[in-house]
């Protein structure tokens, strides 16, 4: 079957052929597995039919950005077609890429959160992890747990929330905040944590006490202050906040 337009996502004409004995195994995580179907597009099969349900209205809403990843249609009730891309944390080894394009990276994925929240949906997984690069664009992946309309994220941040708040644009920030010290420093918030019995408990200990990773002299240090702080109110801002300091 040719490629189809996703058009709306109950449509059965956007639903594809895929030869499933040929597809090679990716990875996995908490909602499902993702699997090569070829250079261009993974599928992405889930164990919830409905958290799949969920990933098809936001992107389905979201359509096409340069910082979403592109949904390009169905392979049946559970699961989907995207396109490839090459996942953020594994490009961490090449250390002249990942330092020639992390700041570039740091504004694409802050536009992407911005057009995320514009459409009135709350992402509630930000992190690196939930970030792929394609071609020379960063693209935002792992829509399953999200929000839209007001609705509670069923996905949750255990050290990376703003402090006492439900899953909500204000976490999605202060994770956005998390995810620039990732990629400027090559490791997660609080990583000498890592050993510690407790750590998610540990680091929210840190976050509700204000005691915030040591950023002085840091290039974007102001703009981490701010996510973490709360002091932005809306990914607008830390836009402003990061062509200010000219990312």
């Amino acid at each position: 079957m040719a490629l189809t337009s996703k058009g709306n996502i109950s449509d059965e004409n956007s639903q594809q052929f895929v030869d499933f004995s040929n597809l090679k195994f990716l990875s996995h995580g908490t909602s499902g597995v993702v699997y090569a179907i070829d250079e261009h597009r993974v599928l992405k099969e889930y164990y919830d039919v409905e958290q799949g349900a969920e990933e098809r209205r936001a992107l389905d809403r979201l359509g096409s950005h340069p910082n979403i990843i592109g949904y390009l249609g169905d392979a049946g009730p559970s699961s989907i077609i995207l396109e490839r891309g090459t996942p953020l944390l594994s490009l961490s080894e090449a250390a002249d890429l990942w330092i020639q394009n992390r700041e570039v990276w740091i504004k694409d994925s802050a536009e992407g959160l911005l057009y995320i929240h514009k459409n009135n949906i709350v992402h509630g997984d930000v992190g690196c992890e939930n970030m792929v690069v394609v071609g020379n664009k960063l693209k935002m992946i792992d829509f399953e747990g999200c929000g839209i309309n007001g609705r509670e994220s069923t996905a949750a941040y255990k050290w990376y929330n703003w402090p006492g708040s439900s899953v909500d644009a204000q976490s999605d920030m202060f994770a956005y905040g998390c995810a620039v010290y990732q990629m400027l420093t090559g490791k997660p918030t609080f990583s000498e944590l890592v050993d510690v019995v407790d750590r998610d408990k540990a680091a929210r200990l840190l976050w509700a006490e204000q005691r915030y990773p040591d950023v002085r002299g840091m290039r974007l240090g102001s703009v981490m202050l701010g996510c973490w702080s709360g002091k932005f109110q809306s990914m607008g801002e830390v836009i402003v906040a990061l062509d200010s300091i000219s990312v």
